[in-house]
């Protein structure tokens, strides 16, 4: 693809984007989304060949983007807590440098066309099997506690999801400073020995507010636990 080819393709989904975003998925035409960016609708289909296409590139690229990305993480070298930070790093990250399509997606899913929401869908499953995978692999290990697998994901990725609801660019912490205090207080909730939190609490009162919530997590993961079928 031609540079020029990509810049107005990424024009077009920006456009298209900001449009869905004012008027839902299903109130803007192919049409609308040319006129936004100054091409006629048959110009429109020489980037995309339908409007099936167009949804499944804005929903799925960056999605797919973040897959790839987040399975070189749980595939890496690196120790259980140091990939689940860095996870939550980068998710916190790509809900923010692409804030309004993950509002979008939240609002509107239930709006896209079959195939594009079960592609999309399965691009998120994907990315909650690789959470699981560094969950297991630190419990495995001996470095987090004994946690119903699919309680931790849904816990972990659900309070980055959130982000969408609440933040505001320019305001407050920025993603990093967010995914720091999220990673703190997700692997106090997880590592085995707290020794160190217990030390750092009592020098630290900041620490200790930390170490609270860290108990209060560790304390409701298991009555959810118990909640389970089976359990």
């Amino acid at each position: 693809m031609s540079v020029r080819n990509a810049v107005m393709r990424e024009r077009i989904t920006g456009a298209a984007a900001r449009l869905f975003q004012t008027r839902g998925i299903g109130g803007v035409t192919m049409q609308e989304v040319a006129a936004e960016v100054g091409l006629s609708k048959a110009a429109l289909y020489h980037y995309y060949q339908s409007r099936e296409d167009l949804l499944r590139h804005i929903f799925g690229d960056w999605a797919r983007d973040e897959v790839e990305r987040a399975r070189a993480i749980a595939e890496s070298g690196d120790d259980p807590a140091t990939k689940l930070a860095a996870f939550v790093r980068l998710h916190l990250n790509s809900i923010v440098d692409n804030l309004d399509l993950y509002s979008l997606s939240f609002r509107e899913e239930a709006q896209l066309p079959e195939d594009v929401r079960e592609e999309f869908r399965a691009l998120k499953r994907d990315n909650d099997v690789l959470v699981r995978q560094i969950v297991r692999e630190g419990v495995a290990s001996g470095a987090f506690e004994p946690v119903d697998e699919t309680l931790a994901v849904f816990g972990i990725v659900g309070m980055c999801n959130w982000l969408w609801k609440w933040y505001r660019p320019g305001v407050g912490k920025n993603a990093d400073e967010i995914a720091e205090t999220f990673s703190h207080l997700v692997l106090h909730g997880l590592v085995l020995d707290s020794s160190a939190g217990l030390d750092a609490e009592e020098s630290d009162p900041g620490a200790g507010a930390l170490a609270y919530h860290a108990r209060a997590i560790r304390h409701h993961t298991r009555q959810l636990e118990l909640l389970l079928p089976g359990q």
